[in-house]
């Protein structure tokens, strides 16, 4: 992947899973600290030196990256065990690869009433990815950021039909994967244990949408959000949404951005916060609403 969505191993925390728990069950804060960090691990693909430094400060185990190519599709994938349980992570949306950007905006919907560009993305990598997890340890974990969220919910259910669900999902600033068929489905098999974690006026969470319940195709969200305020923290104290909750909209999306580039400027902040990285000092320049999807941002929200 490119300088966009690496960081240097200096920057990865060196406490990321002291407090995960695989024997948890329900949402955790600390679990949700924990993946997310993976979410980014996962995106040093071609950063093998990264991987290779941080997985033994976290305890990963038979780490291993796979990956599925196709025409306008590269997808790829991160695995390892620890404490007894199998963490898959996969990669998000690389603004600086095309094949992800050709993904991303192909939203027609399939007969199965998903994505296609998020379901040909998976399938690229589902026949590698099952066989390796017939092989790994329960219970197993599933997550992403942006892209790599909607993957790890469509694998998820793959996962769950194949007899391997998953004991939680837990992602970071997901677009929605699929129409009301996919949520109803996945939500009856998976819902109850799929988390989906949205900072402040990150836009790709309120897309794809129909705006209005009247238009030709129309996407739904799965799982409970939990959603923090711009430059916040997430707070453990807040309930998580209903499973049903098509949270957050676009309509209510723009109107937030709006607000918060508002209040940032009656601060005194004319730019985002800058961010981690060869190129972390561009970030400032990036609209509000893009930069809070980015990676550094959500890491920031799930600090302690």
């Amino acid at each position: 992947m490119s300088k966009f969505v690496e960081i240097p191993p200096e920057d990865y925390s060196r406490t990321a899973f002291d407090k995960f728990s695989p024997q948890r069950g329900a949402f955790d804060l600390d679990d949700a600290r924990a993946l997310m960090w993976m979410s980014q691990l996962a995106y040093e693909s071609d950063a093998a030196a990264t991987i290779k430094q941080i997985a033994p400060l976290w305890s990963l185990e038979r780490v291993k990256q796979l990956s599925g190519l196709g025409h306008a599709i590269d997808t790829r994938i991160i695995v390892a065990e620890r404490a007894g349980c199998t963490i898959v992570a996969f990669e998000g949306t690389d603004p600086a690869l095309a094949a992800n950007l050709l993904t991303d905006i192909n939203v027609r919907l399939t007969t199965d009433d998903v994505h296609r560009g998020f379901q040909a993305a998976l399938m690229a990598v589902w026949p590698t990815l099952e066989a390796d997890l017939r092989a790994r340890p329960k219970p197993f974990f599933f997550t992403g950021h942006s892209l790599g969220a909607a993957l790890a919910v469509l694998a998820a259910e793959k996962a769950s039909d194949a007899g391997m669900a998953p004991a939680a999902v837990y992602t970071f600033g997901m677009p929605r994967a699929g129409g009301p068929t996919f949520a109803a489905r996945y939500n009856a098999k998976l819902g109850d244990r799929t988390f989906r974690l949205v900072h402040g006026g990150d836009t790709v969470p309120c897309i794809p949408d129909a705006i209005a319940d009247a238009a030709p195709v129309v996407f739904r969200h799965v799982g409970r959000m939990l959603k923090c305020v711009s430059g916040g923290k997430f707070d453990r104290n807040t309930p998580l949404s209903n499973i049903d909750s098509d949270d957050p909209r676009f309509v209510a999306g723009v109107r937030e951005n709006l607000r918060n580039r508002f209040n940032a400027m009656l601060a005194g902040r004319f730019f985002a916060p800058a961010g981690p990285g060869a190129l972390g000092r561009l970030f400032a320049f990036l609209p509000f609403l893009i930069r809070d999807h980015l990676p550094d941002r959500y890491l920031r929200a799930l600090e302690p």
